[in-house]
């Protein structure tokens, strides 16, 4: 189907380490998922690995993208890009042109997603922080996780379930509708 007269098509970038729940995010955000690249992997971390944290059934080895309407004003196409450093340019795609960016991080890996923060204030690219509750319990409180990614204050950091549409919706998507809206009142990009 296509967007409605007069939509705004805004892109926003799904990013942040493997296994996280970028995919489980876009595909609960979105009224249709257009595209998912999920392919079968293992469940333990590779060899040489220091994490003991098991790894989902699946990765991305590619882009997914999900769209999703703000009622007859935005189109929201959110991609998720591999989070394995073998699929960077993938990620470095994905933000192409992006207009705000959702940083989904697992709770017991919050190391591997710095650099992505990193990455996106370099470009300049808005974002919000998903604290991934669906992989396992948060054991830690939202400043903590903050201090951890090194964020500034007034970037959001939510905890809750990725997969989860009621809060893809409804807080993912609506805190990324304030940072698009500021974002193109404030003439940059889309």
């Amino acid at each position: 189907a296509g967007d409605p007269a007069g939509a705004l098509a805004v892109k926003v970038a799904a990013v942040g380490g493997p296994g996280s729940g970028k995919s489980a995010f876009v595909a609960a955000l979105a009224d249709e998922v257009a595209v998912t690249s999920e392919v079968a992997t293992h469940r333990r971390p590779p060899p040489g690995s220091d994490s003991a944290t098991l790894r989902p059934a699946t990765t991305t080895a590619g882009f997914d993208l999900g769209r999703t309407l703000l009622g007859s004003t935005f189109a929201i196409y959110a991609f998720a890009a591999s989070g394995e450093e073998r699929f960077a340019l993938m990620r470095e795609h994905a933000l192409v042109g992006a207009a705000g960016a959702v940083v989904v991080v697992d709770a017991a890996r919050v190391a591997e997603c710095v650099g992505v923060i990193d990455e996106l204030e370099l470009r300049t690219v808005p974002f919000v922080v998903l604290v991934n509750s669906g992989l396992g319990a948060v054991p830690y409180r939202v400043e903590e996780l903050r201090d951890a990614l090194a964020v500034e204050a007034d970037v959001p950091v939510l905890v809750g379930e990725a997969a989860d549409p009621v809060f893809a919706q409804e807080c993912g998507l609506r805190r990324m509708e304030h940072v698009v809206v500021r974002r193109l009142t404030a003439g940059i990009g889309s």
